[in-house]
Parts: structure tokens; C-alpha cells; sequence
């Protein structure tokens, strides 16, 4: 699959309304700006997770704001994901922000997610979250080390 912004290998972008639940994804993504396994943009929740059970397998590769499961996560929860594809982000000259779980993670909560796909990029490389901003939070996910 083949994007340039708001690229993901289930969703392109989410905004305000609706959920991802136990779903799978086995295709390579490639992206521009904010590109996901799962979802390429998640946007502004405040009771449940928006992304739940969810499974990347496939490669995904972008400029920016790149994860296994979303590329961008704004006030938005992701649950109970994992991510084995290889993550790549591509920019050199700009923030690649590369992330096992996800790229950017602004007021947001990652929790029992786990990563064990190999992370590339030029800035904010991460095995979970990558760039954090505005005091989001990480519980109980883990990585497989090299």
C-alpha cells in the first residue's frame, strides 16, 4: 500500500468518532507524513481506547511521524498492540520520528503493547513511542532488544 499523508494498512485517518478493534495487517506500508501499520492519524478521545487488539505484521516506511500501529496519536488511547514489522523513517534533513508502537504521541496513552520489529530513522527513534509530547504516557508495552 501506497500513500503520502495519512497512510495506514487499515485506516487512513480517524477524527473524533469511531473505533479500530481486532484487526490484522500483513501488507507493507509506505507513506509520506503520519503513516501506521494500523492507522495513519488517530484524533481526540476521552473515554475508550481507539485503537484495541490490534496486530501490524507488515513493513512500514515513511518521512514522518512513522509506527507500527499509528503514525500520529493525539488525546487518543492504543491497547492490548503489538507490532513485528520493521519500522523505517526516511527523512534525514527532518524529525523521522520512528516508532515500534507509534511516531508522535501527544497527550495520549500506549499501554500493554510490545514491540519486536526493528526500528530505523533520523530522529525520535524509539521501540514504542517516539517523539512524546505534552506529558502522553507508556505503560506495561516492551520490546525485544537486540
Amino acid at each position: 500500500m501506497k500513500g503520502k499523508e495519512y497512510t495506514g494498512g487499515i485506516v487512513g485517518e480517524i477524527n473524533k468518532l469511531g473505533q479500530i478493534k481486532q484487526c490484522i495487517n500483513y501488507a507493507s506500508v509506505n507513506g509520506g507524513n503520519r503513516t501506521g501499520g494500523i492507522v495513519g492519524k488517530v484524533n481526540y478521545v476521552d473515554d475508550e481506547p481507539w485503537v484495541n487488539e490490534c496486530v501490524n505484521v507488515g513493513d512500514v516506511e515513511a518521512d514522518h511521524f512513522v509506527g507500527g500501529i499509528a503514525g500520529s496519536n493525539y488525546r487518543t488511547e492504543i491497547a492490548d498492540c503489538y507490532n513485528s514489522g520493521s519500522i523505517v523513517g526516511t527523512t534525514a534533513n527532518y524529525e523521522s520520528d520512528a516508532g515500534g508502537i507509534v511516531g508522535y504521541h501527544n497527550k495520549s496513552s500506549v499501554q500493554n503493547c510490545y514491540n519486536i520489529g526493528s526500528i530505523e530513522g533520523y530522529h525520535n527513534v524509539a521501540q514504542i513511542a517516539a517523539y512524546r509530547y505534552n506529558s502522553p504516557t507508556v505503560d506495561n508495552c516492551y520490546y525485544l532488544s537486540e
